[in-house]
């Protein structure tokens, strides 16, 4: 059983089944009819349902149902009936699913432990909201929560709030009835509370993004944004903290490898151990297959640990890479800091949009913040293809720079082609919004080229950013643009001027630099 579950764990469906099969033969032999045969039979179900074997997975969940009903175990088996409920459903057989359903709800009733019941409910609930049948969803989170608080469970009774409230928030949506928004904002606000004090940030997160949608259904638009707002803080918090225990504790790295080798050697022991078993007698293997079932939930748990530190680095370093220059990011991993860098040729490119604060006081907040994600994934998808570094947005500016961390020669001719395709972009969206009859953004680009020096600051949140008098006059080229069109400076012109159409459209005055010459600049005429 152990090396099926090793199997399972490393996704091998085929070897997982084989040694479940061997592990019930065994156990059938010597007459075992409790929770452990049952376990084993239960696996073999789910690694049928995952290959879409229906049929067979039903049968071995059945199977399992009367090893279960030799035991007092009332939560294995309404957990169990609820699987078959699920494939059931997958079947689109209603009257089926009504009928697992329903005698899993019955065994439930009837636990007579409430710390079971309470999971029980839970689990019921959760059936209901994925079947998209809300209402009744309602009832069984409800009956999780009065169970919560008969136990005097703070954090499971603050999840139950948090589900009665999403449930209600979803249901708002559908109605459109004013006292389900409102009954989302009394449960979600609840739970969100008393989550803060728990510092339960993946239940944070979820609950405060309904949270800030029920705000919105019941016009308290600006707590709405402030909510939205903490949503987003508890969503990077989870990235960040991954990140800073990646980063602050360099035993990370010195653990994986450890657990690599103790694994290593565990394979060869419990191979050995295979191979010891199989010259048992049949007792003998009944407890050897037990002893290690134990060994195997230690193996299991190691290679778990093993995969979860790999992941955990793989995700700090796709964070940090999202956040860092590739060459900036291996430094700061080195060193555990990154120097700051002069670069005496690039090209700073910032977008603003026109009319923002206006357009933010008719559009809700989610409609606000959704708007400025559309844009700004499309920006971020263009100054890639161009080998452009994003440096950040502040509200509703964006900006960017080409030529660094490597230097790049044609850094003004990409950031140029940059923002002509965002230009682009931008038309094309605002004719989409208009036939849609939808408000839509409008936008000014400004560009300059010349010296900056770039790196990180601050020690918490740290960021990638760059300073100098070519960033200043970048932010105004944006300035003194008009809408729909790419102003760049003189510096950038002289850079650029043989390969696109430019316009000379007058001076502007820039502090401690004296007068600027702007133009505007098209794709070169087609001859």
């Amino acid at each position: 059983n152990y090396l099926a579950g090793v199997y399972s764990e490393l996704g091998n469906d085929v070897k997982a089944l084989e040694y479940y099969l061997k592990a019930l033969d065994l156990l059938e032999r010597l007459k075992n009819e409790g929770v452990f045969t049952a376990l084993v039979v239960r696996s073999i179900g789910d690694i049928y349902s995952k290959q879409n074997k229906y049929q067979k997975a039903i049968d071995a969940y059945n199977k399992a149902l009367k090893y279960i009903r030799n035991t007092t175990n009332r939560g294995l088996e309404s957990t169990t009936l609820l699987k078959i409920a699920g494939i059931y459903s997958q079947q689109n057989d209603s009257a089926a699913v009504n009928r697992y359903f329903e005698a899993a709800n019955k065994v439930n009733e009837n636990n007579p432990f409430k710390l079971g019941k309470m999971n029980g409910f839970l689990e019921l609930g959760e059936f209901k909201f994925k079947a998209g049948k809300y209402s009744e969803a309602l009832v069984f989170h409800k009956e999780s929560l009065k169970l919560c608080k008969e136990l005097g469970l703070k954090q499971e009774e603050a999840v139950a709030d948090g589900n009665i409230g999403m449930t209600y928030a979803i249901l708002a949506k559908q109605t459109n009835k004013s006292e389900n928004a409102a009954e989302a904002v009394k449960h979600l606000e609840r739970s969100v509370t008393v989550l803060k004090s728990l510092k339960n940030l993946p239940k944070l997160e979820l609950y405060s993004q309904y949270l800030s949608q029920a705000y919105e259904m019941t016009g308290e638009n600006a707590m709405a944004l402030s909510m939205y707002k903490e949503y987003v803080i508890y969503r990077d918090s989870i990235y960040d903290k991954t990140r800073r225990e990646q980063f602050t504790n360099q035993e990370s790295e010195y653990e994986y490898f450890k657990k690599e080798s103790v694994l290593k050697e565990t394979q060869r022991n419990e191979i050995a151990r295979e191979q010891l078993m199989r010259n048992y007698s049949l007792g003998g293997v009944g407890v050897m297959l037990l002893v290690a079932s134990g060994a195997g939930y230690g193996y299991r748990r190691k290679r778990r640990d093993n995969r979860i530190i790999a992941r955990e680095k793989k995700r700090s370093d796709d964070l940090l890479l999202n956040i860092l220059p590739h060459e900036v990011a291996e430094e700061l991993k080195e060193k555990g800091e990154a120097n700051a860098q002069l670069h005496s040729e690039v090209s700073i490119l910032f977008t603003d949009f026109e009319g923002f604060t206006k357009l933010s006081e008719k559009l809700s907040p989610t409609e606000l913040i959704g708007e400025l994600n559309y844009c700004f994934k499309a920006f971020d998808t263009i100054v890639t293809k161009h080998n452009i570094e994003k440096i950040k947005t502040i509200g509703d500016a964006y900006m960017a720079v080409s030529g660094l961390p490597s230097a790049t020669p044609d850094h003004a001719e990409n950031i140029v082609n940059a923002a002509i395709e965002i230009r682009d972009f931008m038309q094309e969206y605002k004719k989409l919004r208009q036939a849609e009859g939808r408000l839509y953004f409008e936008m000014r680009i400004g560009i300059n080229s010349g010296e900056v020096v770039a790196g990180i600051v601050g020690i918490k949140k740290f960021a990638y950013d760059i300073w100098g008098d070519a960033v200043n006059i970048a932010a105004r080229m944006e300035s003194s643009c008009i809408t729909g069109k790419i102003n760049i400076s003189e510096s950038t012109y002289e850079l650029v001027k043989d390969n696109f159409d430019t316009e000379y459209r007058g001076e502007i005055e820039a502090k401690g630099k004296g007068t600027v010459k702007m133009y505007f600049v098209e794709p070169a005429a087609k001859l």
